[in-house]
Formats: structure tokens, sequence, C-alpha cells
């Protein structure tokens, strides 16, 4: 199954991206963030015990892992969570050099 997200995506990646263009290096971010959502609801579903009256199918885990791609992106591209804000103002130089400081996640509070 084709992922939606890169898994090989990295920090190298995020510190090679081109400092220039500030929405490349935000798109690079929100992808990183998004992979790192797919994993963490990913080591979720792991955690939660399997069992019950009907047996999980492999077409049942083909869907979930597709929608866990498709949440995790949403997420990401959305408001987030605030790891790629992070990322970007680290990454950009510190948190000022965002320009919209506040408007994230964490600026909410």
């Amino acid at each position: 199954m084709g992922l939606g997200i890169d898994p090989r995506i990295g920090i190298s990646q995020l510190r090679q991206a081109d400092t220039n263009s500030a929405e490349q290096l935000k798109q690079t971010c929100q992808k990183f963030e998004a992979f790192f959502l797919q994993s963490m609801f990913k080591s979720m579903r792991a955690a939660v015990p399997e069992g019950g009256l009907i047996e999980r199918s492999n077409g049942q885990q083909w869907f979930e892992e597709a929608f866990d791609v498709e949440v995790a992106q949403s997420v990401s591209t959305g408001r987030g969570v605030g790891l790629a804000e992070a990322l970007y103002g680290e990454m950009a130089g510190g948190p000022d050099s965002s320009g919209d400081a506040g408007s994230g996640f964490l600026g909410s509070y």
C-alpha cells in the first residue's frame, strides 16, 4: 500500500530545505508533523488489545491505516498540533521569524 506520507522524511531534509523559500520550509514542517501524527496514531492503535466477537480483517487494517494517513494530513495542514510551527520557528531562525506568532495551536492560550 502506498502511503500518502513519505516515512523517509527527516530532520536532514528539513535542514536541506531552501532557506529562502519560507513556503517550502512550512510545507516540509507540515509533512514531518503529519508523519509524526501518523506514527502516533499507529502506536495508539497497537496499544489497544485486540479481541472481541469479530476478528480484525486485512480490509479493516488497510482502512484504519488509510484513515490515519488522511487524518494526520488534515490535522497538519490545518492548525496542527504545534509541532510544525515549532520546527518552522527553529529552522527559520527563531519564533519571531514566522511572521504569524501566536496564530497556531499553542498561541491560542
